[in-house]
């Protein structure tokens, strides 16, 4: 996900890091940590070259489907993805992310490499999330697996149902 540290190239975005830290509440108190970059045009450092919009479903067709499967007295299956949006493919802009402390901490105690240089940034090989094309990379992502690797279908109504 994550190339070396270098110098940045001038014109490539720079995004800053948001952690997200937590304990969870399940009986385990396992710790979780999700680490994403500030990706919003506020930013300013995203230049958006495709769509920005993944396909949600809209929610008088969820209700409907949900009722509908009741009735039906069907089961549904849904999934979750753990690191989803890293799977997916990383946007056609090069991008790298500001270092902090935390994810400097990480990369020596934890990956075991060299102390970064002072003004050093990291490249982005891969999709990240807190990116604005994020999400659309990685539904076009899951959507390829849902119907070549499953052989499923999307509905014509709503390309989040498949069948």
């Amino acid at each position: 996900m994550f190339g070396e540290p270098c110098q940045r190239q001038h014109g490539k975005g720079l995004f800053n890091l948001v952690w997200t830290h937590y304990w969870k509440t399940d009986g385990t108190n396992a710790q979780k940590a999700r680490c994403t970059c500030v990706g919003s045009l506020r930013a300013g450092q995203a230049h958006t070259l495709e769509h920005t919009y993944a396909s949600c479903i809209d929610q008088n067709a969820s209700r409907l489907f949900y009722a509908t499967a009741a009735l039906n007295n069907h089961v549904i299956v849904g999934a979750d993805a753990s690191n989803a949006f890293a799977e997916a493919d990383g946007p056609k802009q090069e991008y790298y992310i500001r270092p902090d402390a935390a994810f400097e901490n990480w990369w020596e105690n934890c990956l075991k490499k060299e102390p970064m240089k002072d003004g050093d940034v990291v490249p982005i090989l891969k999709n990240m999330q807190g990116h604005p094309e994020a999400p659309r990379l990685w539904s076009k992502h899951i959507h390829n697996i849902l119907t070549t690797k499953m052989n499923l279908k999307a509905t014509k109504h709503e390309p989040c149902f498949y069948k």
